[in-house]
């Protein structure tokens, strides 16, 4: 624990705490400031990418870093929510168009790259508790041969003829998926269609629609809206495959799977299962006189 001393006087007057100036020899062997590095930027292939680059600008282009330490420390110090989670990982993408307008599967996906280019090895190990038997387990994932569930659409937006007209869909942006969480809507799943909906198409406009008008017109669609919203949702769906893993207890093995690209995925610490970088890391430090 760093001790902070305390410079309040008796009087309960705060004082300003007087500066130790360094010494000559501390001068020689201290830098008068610490540089941020430069940290390159890594780029995507958005025709690579869960959403196949479908819902953004022509020519547009999306980068991201690995995570600084501070960051690192950040994470694994704190109880996340999923704003400030969604935050982190905005923090270390540059892209050619708003940063919220990057779909929500898309950014958790880039929040796993950060994470496996922050540990330098496509290996990660997952902690996680078996829901049989209850056993702990750290399996190894090899993160370099991930399968997408990708976006089931040869291009956007969708439009849905339903029963009181055309409705104009496209898949849940950061903005929007913020929006939702503000609005007290995460656990309504009715919610989700509403808020990727762009409004009703009337001649060659697009007009917005009350959400909560729309809201009551999808939960009592008829049979035919409802199988139409259903081919929507599915048809707007994508984000990385959750992996298989089996339970390393003999007398359990029982086979779950792991999301990679869901929040408590983003919370798991930043473990590497390689063992040549541990040495390299371990080959810098020193200990003694």
């Amino acid at each position: 624990m760093t001790f902070v001393p305390s410079n309040l006087p008796v009087s309960g007057k705060q004082e300003t705490p007087l500066a130790v100036p360094a010494t000559n020899e501390q001068q020689k062997v201290l830098p008068s400031d610490f540089d941020v590095p430069f940290i390159p930027l890594i780029d995507l292939n958005l025709a690579e990418i869960p959403s196949k680059g479908l819902p953004y600008p022509k020519g547009a282009a999306i980068s991201y870093r690995p995570y600084l330490y501070g960051e690192v420390k950040q994470i694994s110090q704190s109880k996340i929510q999923i704003r400030g989670m969604i935050d982190h990982i905005l923090n270390g993408i540059e892209c050619s168009f708003p940063k919220y307008d990057i779909t929500l599967a898309d950014l958790l996906y880039i929040g796993l790259l950060r994470k496996i280019s922050t540990i330098g090895d496509t290996e990660l190990m997952l902690p996680y508790v078996c829901p049989n038997c209850f056993a702990k387990n750290t399996p190894k994932v090899d993160t370099s041969v991930l399968d997408f569930d990708y976006i089931g659409v040869p291009a956007l937006p969708i439009r849905a003829v339903m029963s009181k007209g055309t409705l104009v869909f496209k898949p849940l942006t950061v903005g929007k998926f913020i929006e939702l969480i503000n609005d007290g809507k995460q656990e309504d799943e009715i919610a989700y269609l509403v808020y990727q909906c762009d409004g009703i198409k009337i001649n060659n406009s697009v007009m917005p629609v009350n959400r909560e008008s729309l809201h009551r017109y999808f939960s009592m669609a008829n049979t035919v809206d409802g199988a139409v919203l259903t081919q929507v949702d599915k048809r707007l769906y994508h984000g990385v495959k959750p992996v298989s893993v089996v339970c390393s207890n003999k007398s359990c093995n029982f086979e779950t799977s792991i999301a990679l690209d869901g929040g408590e995925a983003y919370l798991i610490p930043f473990h590497s299962s390689d063992d040549e970088r541990k040495k390299s890391i371990e080959s810098k430090l020193s200990f003694g006189e």
